[in-house]
Parts: structure tokens; C-alpha cells; sequence
């Protein structure tokens, strides 16, 4: 193997072991924005809310490196699905860094708010699924694991329902006069 192609094959692995640092991140701020909003904890909802921009930072520099990749290398076949895979998963762990930061506006916007029981249970349990589901799926990329990969679609479709049900409770409240939408 040549030595550019070398350095071709340690670009794509460092681009691999990136999107699992960054998705690592991203894991760890699920059960943190959990917390903020059912603590109300407006300064944890601050500094995470700031710390969104160095996840954009961090993603748009792999991007970046993705384009370079594309255009320099002239990737083909299975390294060019690796490309563009992570072209891709770079879209969704910002997707999801900024859905964390939705989390903590929320948390700021309800601030003194009482969350019923079963909608304070509902949350739990939904940055609980979601921080399994997040973790499957970069584990999944990064093993190479089709498995691992199917079964995180029927996370997804478990995270869906319990979305569903905590919109249900949302209305209960709602009706019962507890909160105000």
C-alpha cells in the first residue's frame, strides 16, 4: 500500500474515532439536560445552552475534513460510504447537541412550573432511552455492527411511544387544570 493511501486509511479512522469523541459528549449531555429541566437548574441550563458552540465547532471542522477527504482522495466504494456516513452523522450528533440545548430552553421557559408525577417518570425515562439509543447507534458505527444498528431502530420506536405517551400527559394536565399550555 502506498504511503498516500496510508495516510488515506489513518484520515478515515481519525474521522471515525472524532464522531465517537464528539457523539461521546453528546451521550453524556442527555441525562444532564434531563436533570436541568426536572430541577429547573436555570444556571445548568446556561452553561449547557453555551456549550453548543463548541459541538457546532467541532462538527463543522469534521465536516470539513469529510469535503477534504472527498475532494483530495477520491474515495470509492466502501471508503466512500464510510465518507459519507459520517457526512451524515455529523448532521444528526448537531441535530441532537441542539436538541439538548431545546431541552434547556424548555427547562428556562417553565422555570416554577410543578411537572406531575407521571410527566416528571416520563422525561426519566425518555433521557434514559434516549441516552441508550444515542450510545447504540455510535457504537454500532464504530464496531461496524449491522445488529447493533437494526436493534437501534427498535429503540427509536420505544423513545417514539414514550414521546407519545408524554404528549398524552402533557393534555391530561392540561385538562385537569395543572398546567397551562
Amino acid at each position: 500500500m502506498s504511503e498516500a493511501r496510508k495516510i488515506f486509511h489513518r484520515d478515515l479512522g481519525d474521522v471515525q474515532q472524532e464522531l465517537v469523541r464528539i457523539s461521546a459528549g453528546v451521550v453524556e449531555s442527555i441525562p444532564k439536560c434531563t436533570a436541568v429541566l426536572l430541577e429547573q437548574d436555570l444556571a445548568g441550563a446556561e452553561t449547557m445552552i453555551m456549550a453548543d458552540d463548541e459541538i457546532d465547532a467541532r462538527t463543522i471542522d469534521l465536516e470539513d475534513r469529510c469535503i477534504q477527504i472527498l475532494a483530495l482522495q477520491a474515495p470509492v466504494a466502501g471508503e466512500l460510504r464510510q465518507v459519507i456516513s459520517a457526512l451524515k452523522i455529523c448532521a444528526e450528533i448537531e441535530r441532537s447537541a441542539d436538541l439538548v440545548v431545546n431541552i434547556c430552553k424548555v427547562a428556562r421557559r417553565i422555570h416554577g412550573i410543578q411537572l406531575d408525577p407521571k410527566m416528571r417518570g416520563l422525561i426519566g425515562r425518555m433521557g434514559t432511552q434516549a441516552q441508550i439509543l444515542f450510545r447504540h447507534a455510535i457504537q454500532a458505527y464504530a464496531d461496524l455492527d449491522l445488529p447493533m444498528a437494526k436493534a437501534v431502530d427498535d429503540m427509536d420506536l420505544f423513545l417514539d411511544y414514550l414521546h407519545r405517551q408524554f404528549i398524552e400527559s402533557i393534555f391530561e394536565s392540561h385538562s385537569a387544570g395543572t398546567i397551562d399550555l
